[in-house]
């Protein structure tokens, strides 16, 4: 058809492509299937599911699919060790203190809404490991931002620096407080005013955020959580600003 751009992706592309999401379905699963009797470049897949950190999903489906012994050894050792880092750093590390961290911030009378993988790795996804979580990102209003960080404070959380105490939450047109560590240094965490800086054309008034927000439940506690709309709103924003970067 005139004016049609017909795009052909390599092999190891369009696998990356067909598992870039949790439920693939009988269709998806042939698809993959399909792909990987035709013969895949293992190297150069497992090398771009690292980078666009995918690579837990992509052996998560080569199982479900029973494709695993299709798979050369060096790369499905790669697949496995990423899928048991990130499920070891989940459970002994971020979910623990983003427990403690909620319920410091609840009892200190900060309303806070999860943000990202600290709220996806609860409710969207099958499998913790399937998400990769740097950091814990939380929302808070901006009235708030000063004493939340005081209350990170009385938690052992620390300055990045490590030269002297957490900053008191005043910050300029940025949209987050600079970055803290817990007590052992194992967690980073990013107190937000907003998901995007105030001085770019994607700035918008966050209080929608707040008005739409609704309960959910993150390992039995109760907490705030976007709205579907928002939480999509988000990861648009926060996937082209990583890009562009």
């Amino acid at each position: 058809m005139e004016g049609t751009l017909d795009v052909v992706l390599e092999p190891e592309m369009r696998a990356l492509l067909q598992t870039a999401r949790v439920d693939l379905g009988v269709q998806g699963t042939t698809g993959l299937t399909q792909l990987v009797e035709g013969g895949l470049d293992w190297h150069r897949l497992v090398d771009k599911a690292d980078w666009n950190e995918t690579a837990a999903l992509v052996g998560y489906h080569l199982e479900a699919a029973g494709l695993l012994d299709a798979v050369p050894e060096q790369a499905l050792s790669r697949l496995l060790t990423t899928k048991l880092e990130q499920r070891v750093r989940f459970f002994f590390f971020l979910q623990p203190e983003l427990l403690r961290v909620l319920e410091g911030l609840e009892s200190g009378g900060v309303a806070i809404i999860p943000l990202k993988g600290a709220f996806l790795m609860n409710s969207v996804y099958p499998d913790v490991s399937l998400r990769p979580v740097g950091d814990l990102d939380l929302l808070a209003r901006d009235e708030d931002l000063s004493r939340a960080m005081e209350i990170l404070g009385q938690l052992g959380y620390q300055s990045k620096s490590g030269d002297g105490p957490l900053p008191s939450g005043a910050i300029d047109d940025h949209h987050h407080c600079p970055r803290v560590l817990s007590p052992d240094g194992s967690v980073e965490l990013e107190l937000h005013r907003h998901v995007v800086r105030k001085r770019t054309p994607l700035f918008f008034s966050i209080e929608g955020f707040w008005e739409r927000s609704t309960m959910g439940v993150i390992q039995g506690r109760a907490v705030r959580v976007l709205a579907g709309r928002d939480l999509v709103t988000h990861l648009c924003c926060a996937f082209f600003l990583d890009r562009r970067r």
